[in-house]
């Protein structure tokens, strides 16, 4: 299916959940549940996970893992993206790809920063359940959302030209990175 949804894994999965079991698990149900709807879950990996037993667990499930490389070239084939609580969560953001901002299972007690909860193609998705609403909504709130959305790129990201937007999303992922504010 051409619908992919990259969810964001944090490196400090360990403090949310008991075991990567029950991280499997999580995704194991989100993924079913996309399913449902005819849709595939992938997932983008912190660094951070490269060396532990979470890929290979993944794997072992049949969960699709995107490549730190594919991660642009991924975002731009999805229709939605399903993140935790990730400074990742904001280059789909300003590609004005819909966030669905997971707070469900585990996740419960996760804040968003105001950056993503301003984000106006963007949703709390408190229990799995609410993927099924949340999934006929992304196509037709583009539209309704343009101006919006305008507002907040240029309020984050700086003035348009959107069609000048891959270099300027680009350039800003750099200045993360170099900060140190976000890793890949």
């Amino acid at each position: 299916s051409s619908d992919l949804f990259p969810s964001h894994d944090r490196s400090d999965a360990g403090a949310i959940f008991s075991s990567v079991r029950e991280y499997v698990d999580h995704l194991q149900a989100l993924r079913n549940r996309l399913r449902l709807r005819k849709c595939e879950l992938i997932v983008k990996l912190h660094p951070n996970c490269n060396g532990t037993a979470i890929p290979q667990a993944l794997e072992k499930r049949g969960i699709l893992i995107c490549p730190h490389d594919r991660f642009i070239e991924e975002l731009k084939q999805v229709h939605a993206v399903i993140t935790e609580s990730s400074t990742a969560a904001l280059i789909p953001a300003y590609m004005g790809i819909p966030l669905g901002l997971a707070k469900f299972g585990p996740l419960v007690s996760h804040d968003f920063g105001e950056i993503f909860l301003k984000y106006p193609r963007s949703k709390i998705l408190n229990h799995l359940e609410d993927l099924d609403a949340w999934l006929e909504e992304p196509i037709s709130q583009g539209a309704e959302h343009r101006f919006e959305l305008g507002q907040w790129i240029d309020n984050n990201l700086g003035p348009r030209p959107l069609d000048q937007m891959p270099e300027r999303v680009a350039a800003v992922v750099d200045a993360l990175v170099k900060r140190k504010q976000i890793s890949f």
